[in-house]
C-alpha cells in the first residue's frame, strides 16, 4: 500500500505541473476548452486528486515532504482558479 501512495503522490506532483503549462497556455491563448461543463472538471480534478493523495499519504506517514508539496501545489492551484473566475466576471 505504502509503494502505492507513494507513486500516487508522484503522480498528484506532475499533475499540478501539468496543470500549471496548461493553465498558462489557456491563460496566453495557446489552447482553449469549447465545453463550458468540461471546464471546472478539467481544472479542478488535479488539485483535487493531490489533496486526497497527500492527505492519504500524511496520515499513512509516507512522503511526506511530496506529500506536503502537493497540498501546497493544490492550494495554490484553487487560489489561481479563484482569482482567474473572479477576474472573468467583471
Amino acid at each position: 500500500m505504502t509503494s502505492f501512495v507513494n507513486i500516487g503522490v508522484k503522480l498528484s506532483i506532475f499533475f499540478h505541473f501539468l496543470w500549471l503549462t496548461l493553465f498558462f497556455a489557456y491563460i496566453f491563448g495557446f489552447i482553449g476548452l469549447e465545453s463550458a461543463f468540461l471546464q471546472p472538471v478539467v481544472w479542478l480534478s488535479s488539485p483535487i486528486y493531490g489533496l486526497i493523495i497527500s492527505i492519504l499519504a500524511i496520515r499513512k506517514k509516507v512522503a511526506q515532504v511530496p506529500a506536503i508539496l502537493s497540498i501546497i501545489f493544490s492550494i495554490s492551484t484553487f487560489f489561481l482558479w479563484f482569482l482567474v473566475l473572479g477576474i472573468s466576471s467583471f
